[in-house]
């Protein structure tokens, strides 16, 4: 199924009846992440799977995919499929994505899940590497950056090569509109004590590219928050341990769900 936002086609996928939650996938992969956490959660979720702008099935614009615009791409989804009020699960650059639909769209959270994110913004070091990059995929293609992320994103050999697969799918100019975009990110760590929504953070122990202390500062700064760090996850724990990514937001789930019959929410 297709939605448009600002002209551009967004790619997604709908299954379920339940709490409408959104689901969203880190760079540079796909929808398809989500699949064996779905399969297992118990309570029932209407489970809306998009493809973020450039990846995926999506289309890929040239330009600059701030965290804002992504944002406003997962708002015009929900519009399109008349849902005022969503609990969004954020892997990643899903994370960077749904902490900036918290602060432009409060009022249409209804829960959060960040998962193997972090909120502060790149250093200046990681962003000229971000910068570099873009620059690097528009002249070799996708094979480079593949190449790089797919053994740091886990240890699992098998499951290294599929992520590789999914990321040599991607078009190269929406690799670099989400590499820029994630470089001029702010830091989002001062809106964090403004969340009101139930949330999780969900971390791998193992997690090569955002160490957990980082998850843990964010669940002490989020008000109603809890943190579930999973043993010898890495980068991708809902393909790693997706049993415990389920259970993870099973209870999210359940506290969105008491919040609303109590009137919090």
């Amino acid at each position: 199924m297709e939605a448009t936002s600002n002209g551009v086609r967004i790619y997604y996928e709908e299954k379920g009846t339940g709490f409408p939650t959104v689901f969203l996938h880190a760079f540079p992969l796909d929808h398809t992440i989500w699949t064996q956490v779905l399969e297992r959660m118990k309570r029932p979720v209407r489970a809306i799977t998009p493809d973020l702008r450039g990846h995926g099935l999506s289309e890929a614009p040239e330009g600059v995919y701030t965290m804002e615009i992504l944002a406003g791409d997962v708002r015009a989804l929900l519009d399109h499929i008349g849902v005022e009020r969503a609990i969004l699960v954020g892997h990643s650059i899903g994370g960077y994505v749904a902490l900036a639909f918290a602060r432009l769209y409060p009022q249409r959270l209804a829960g959060l899940a960040l998962v193997a994110t972090q909120a502060g913004a790149d250093t200046p070091e990681r962003r000229a590497s971000r910068y570099a990059q873009a620059q690097e995929v528009m002249k070799k293609g996708m094979g480079p950056i593949a190449d790089d992320l797919a053994n740091r994103l886990t240890r699992d050999r098998d499951l290294a090569q599929r992520l590789h697969k999914i990321m040599m799918a991607m078009q190269p100019t929406g690799c670099a509109g989400a590499l820029l975009g994630m470089a001029e990110r702010p830091d989002s760590f001062p809106m964090l004590g403004s969340i009101q929504s139930p949330t999780v953070v969900i971390a791998g122990t193992e997690d090569a590219i955002i160490p957990t202390e980082v998850a843990l500062k964010m669940a002490e700064a989020i008000p109603d928050c809890r943190l579930v760090e999973i043993a010898g996850a890495g980068h991708v724990p809902m393909l790693e341990c997706p049993d415990q990514v389920a259970l993870a937001l099973d209870e999210l789930i359940a506290r969105v769900e008491a919040g609303r019959q109590h009137g919090k929410n």
